[in-house]
């Protein structure tokens, strides 16, 4: 699944409390049903998973109903509340949703409702007892008991489902790049960084959690105190103190914690300085002396990298990768295809230490199932049903057709182990087939087609599929005018974005860029909107979601905006506020977290540009632009407490903001035509009968395979790269969060506000910070500042650390 999950989740991760209702479902076309959410990616998945379980006795009585959404929109339920026939009977949840779920009483107690259903799906999945004691612990929520604040209380909560997780990517094959990682100057990401042979986005905390937790193990491990030893440091980044009841943080100066806070905090900080002082601390002249300069790599490209918006710090690695400047990165598994195409990966392994003295482990970043609450008054034959359905999820069947969809890897080693047999004589034909379709183009293999492929093809393949054009999200270049020039991506910025295809000549490329436009992103276009006068004031306040730079809140608003019957109920969140993203949706017809939604935007707008280029000129476009404009004004008008902007104001900033998308539709119509009918030369330089387009789709069909093939040898692997291996996959035992529903801000101190703060990075310049020490010292006091002051807000409003059952 794409992870947008792991940066600014739809919902708050540690959401308003609502109670729980216990209904009995009623009957609905002649016999009840249990609905499940289904994305498309999901949809043989969960017709197999059906398929199964319509051969049980439940399946006479209980159907089950499949409803189209999107893996975040199924979980976006602030707006209807678990009742609604709209949502779920059965959720699946990211690693960060178990919690808040909890928290809001949205699930049932999935091992009190369904009595030994994890020993069953164990069973099913051939789990040994350290895999399921894993899946208990990834499951369970620990919390206190509400009738006696200080008895602890654990509950399983959901039943994990998947393996996935970071892994580390490289351009080079992978003997080559395993030799290289052998060699002890390279086999710490560190080493990697400091040698300019990998860059990172470990700003994001979903991949720098690892780092941090890595350090705490090597911590306890040294430490002759047993308070520190025994402790799980990872909780006590914001937790209450069993003896006063007070909110603290291991970052807080006094907490029993600090001092192995520091030292932790020491090892993630050595990570970033090289960049940092490469970046900002050096001149240009001494730039150009740097391993980075020396390859090519700018000064902004590293400032880019260090940026909080961690969607283009990605893509400009990915770039810097296909350009050969540097060889390695750490992704997401789900990313895995993604970074064959766009960044030119040929090889999977785990992720190396941190540095010498420290591993890294990621948090555990499964998926999992749980139930819908208001399934809680069910009678037993609708629990028999629902436990059915869940084992025919778990069945071996129905994972085999996830993982063909989208690569989404069983948990036990066993499923591994078995699907890896059962694909084995899949991928054999599949390698013959597309060897004889190699000979057919008169290369000797497979291997020489793919590469003669990859320097024709490759480029006008990424376009002929290109994405939005522009930052899409926020800019505070100047925050106290929103849409100030200043806060665009430049045209000559997107420009640069894009690579010409060798088969396209420098004019004809220079036609279709001449055409690409300046973007602004969509916080500061919603101000504007609004009639804001400081992107600041541009947040909301969703339950204990305080300040929330990703919602729109009330006191922005006029009372009609949050009607749970108006038009924009959809966007509702928690009744306070509305979601960004969702305002998009209303004004611009695409949420830019739905993956599918602006894929199908950007069609649409090619084919309007397609449309005005055959009529000779620009109505379609012009429409485009002023359906924009006029549900911007609707919006202003009906919804801001604020006077409505001017006519000019709107069209422009509402202009460059479907341009975001505009441009990408304009790179796609101009290349679509060479793509589709332009014949691939075989390897004697004659045409042969096949297009570029369909010699992409075959080897993008047989490299798909491949790739799902690297990420089960990644996952199943039990060899060190020092033996000879590709690593072993290490995690924390429990998610990041531990249980604690007011982990939420935790993700945007580390990105936003400190690690992926650009300002801040600024600030230590001027205040010359040039040393690895007091870099780390600074980056300390400014997590130090904003612990302490989550936690005295925490305490001040009696705000609970823990889940109460």
């Amino acid at each position: 699944m794409k992870k947008n999950k792991l940066i600014l989740p739809a919902v708050g991760l540690f959401g308003v409390a609502v109670a729980g209702t216990a209904i009995a479902c009623s009957k609905r076309d002649g016999s009840e049903e249990i609905v499940v959410a289904v994305d498309g990616v999901q949809k043989k998945f969960y017709e197999k998973a059906i398929e199964l379980y319509n051969k049980t006795p439940s399946a006479k009585k209980f159907k089950i109903k499949m409803i189209e959404k999107d893996v975040f929109g199924a979980i976006d339920i602030n707006t209807q509340g678990i009742t609604d026939k709209r949502v779920a009977d059965i959720f699946y949840m990211p690693a960060d949703r178990v919690t808040d779920f909890t928290q809001r009483k949205n699930l049932v107690q999935i091992e009190d409702f369904l009595p030994g259903i994890l020993d069953d799906i164990a069973k099913e999945i051939g789990a040994s007892e350290k895999e399921k004691e894993a899946m208990r612990y990834f499951g369970t929520i620990k919390g206190r008991s509400k009738a006696q604040p200080e008895k602890q209380v654990t509950k399983l909560m959901a039943i994990r489902h998947n393996t996935e997780g970071l892994i580390l990517a490289s351009t080079k094959e992978e003997s080559e790049a395993r030799s290289e990682l052998q060699n002890t100057r390279y086999d710490t990401l560190i080493e990697l960084v400091k040698t300019g042979k990998a860059l990172f986005r470990f700003q994001d905390f979903w991949f720098g959690n690892g780092i941090l937790a890595g350090a705490f193990e090597k911590i306890k491990s040294e430490s002759t105190d047993a308070k520190i030893k025994n402790a799980n440091l990872m909780e006590k980044i914001i937790y209450t103190k069993y003896g006063d009841a007070r909110v603290s943080s291991g970052f807080q100066a006094g907490n029993e914690y600090h001092e192995a806070f520091k030292k932790a905090t020491k090892v993630m900080s050595d990570l970033f300085f090289p960049i940092y002082e490469a970046a900002y601390v050096k001149t240009e002249a001494e730039f150009k002396d740097t391993v980075w300069g020396k390859k090519g790599i700018s000064q902004g490209d590293l400032k880019a990298i260090l940026d909080k918006n961690v969607g283009d710090a990605q893509n400009r690695i990915f770039q810097l990768m296909k350009d050969k400047k540097i060889d390695y990165t750490v992704i997401g598994s789900w990313d895995s295809q993604n970074s064959e195409k766009s960044a030119g990966v040929r090889s999977f392994f785990n992720v190396v230490k941190t540095d010498e003295n420290n591993e890294y482990l990621q948090g555990p970043g499964s998926w999992a199932y749980g139930i819908n609450a208001r399934n809680n008054g069910a009678k037993p034959e609708r629990r028999t049903a629902l436990r059915e359905f869940l084992k025919a999820i778990f069945k071996a069947e129905s994972y085999k057709e996830y993982f063909l969809s989208d690569s989404k890897i069983p948990f036990t080693n066993k499923f591994q182990t078995d699907l890896a047999n059962d694909l084995r004589n899949e991928n054999d034909n599949a390698a013959r087939e597309v060897n004889n379709f190699a000979k057919e183009l008169k290369f000797e293999n497979y291997t020489e087609l793919y590469n003669a492929a990859k320097k024709e093809i490759n480029d006008i393949s990424e376009l002929a599929k290109q994405g939005p054009i522009g930052n899409d999200w926020s800019s505070d270049k100047n925050k106290t005018k929103p849409s100030d020039v200043v806060n665009e991506t430049t045209k000559e910025d997107n420009v640069k974005s894009l690579k010409r295809p060798s088969v396209v000549s420098e004019t004809e490329f220079k036609k279709t860029t001449d055409k690409i436009q300046a973007t602004l992103p969509l916080r500061n276009v919603i101000a504007t909107i609004l009639g804001l006068n400081n992107l600041d004031d541009l947040k909301g306040t969703s339950g204990t979601n305080k300040d929330q730079p990703w919602l729109v809140g009330q006191e922005l608003l006029k009372p009609e905006a949050i009607k749970p019957d108006g038009e924009l109920k959809d966007a509702i969140q928690g009744g306070t506020a509305l979601h960004v993203r969702k305002v998009q949706k209303f004004i611009f017809g695409v949420d830019g977290d739905d993956q599918k939604g602006k894929e199908d935007l950007i069609e649409k707008l090619k084919n309007d540009v397609l449309e005005d280029q055959k009529n000779g000129n620009s109505s379609k476009i012009s429409q485009a632009y002023d359906e924009v404009f006029k549900k911007a004004k609707d919006f202003a008008t009906k919804y801001s407490k604020n006077t409505v902007p001017s006519d000019e104001i709107l069209k422009n900033v509402t202009k460059k903001h479907l341009d975001i998308f505009l441009n990408a539709a304009i790179v796609r119509a101009s290349i679509s035509s060479i793509f589709e009918n332009t014949k691939f030369k075989n390897k004697d330089n004659t045409d042969s009968k096949y297009s570029f387009k369909e010699v992409d789709a075959k080897i993008s069909e047989f490299e798909g395979k491949s790739t799902f093939n690297k990420l089960l040898k990644v996952f199943s692997s039990t060899k060190e790269i020092k033996d000879g291996g590709i690593g072993i996959f290490k995690t924390q035992a429990t998610r990041p969060d531990n249980s604690n529903p007011q982990f939420g801000p935790v993700w945007g101190y580390f990105n936003d506000l400190t690690f992926g703060n650009n300002q801040k990075y600024e600030e230590f310049k001027a205040k010359g910070i040039k040393t690895e020490q007091a870099f780390a010292d600074e980056i300390f006091k400014t997590l130090q500042k904003l612990f302490a002051d989550v936690s005295s807000t925490l305490q001040r409003g009696n705000s609970a650390t823990y889940v109460e059952f």
